[in-house]
């Protein structure tokens, strides 16, 4: 009869618990799942290589695209702490004084003939 209970006992507790297996099993599962679509599974060539070209930002399309007359840099002293720090770059568009920020210069450095900043002391 103890033999029985030995038996009976070993069953329910420890690494043959029905529960603690079934634990274990979701455990290995989720763990293979995650590392076949993290590092496993075959990749499409065009998809992996889009991951890795940057994509336009709203901002960085939404910028103008107009030749400037001129293009200026001011580097005279000014503040020695300005807070936010002033945009010191603009450009003049139709005789007005606009700000660099809003005009695409990578597009204006390829396309018109102001091709770098002047530099005004």
């Amino acid at each position: 009869m103890s033999r029985k209970k030995h038996q009976l006992s070993a069953g329910k507790i420890g690494l043959f618990d029905p529960y603690f297996i079934g634990v274990i099993l979701f455990a290995f599962f989720l763990t293979l799942g995650h590392m076949y679509f993290t590092v496993l599974r075959p990749r499409n060539e065009a998809k992996s290589s889009s991951i890795f070209t940057p994509t336009p930002t709203l901002t960085q399309t939404a910028k103008k695209r107009v030749c400037p007359e001129a293009w200026y840099i001011d580097k005279m002293p000014g503040p020695a702490e300005e807070t936010p720090p002033v945009s010191r770059e603009y450009l003049v568009i139709d005789g007005q004084r606009v700000e660099a920020r809003d005009y695409d210069l990578a597009w204006i450095r390829a396309n018109c003939s102001v091709k770098q900043p002047a530099v005004v002391w």
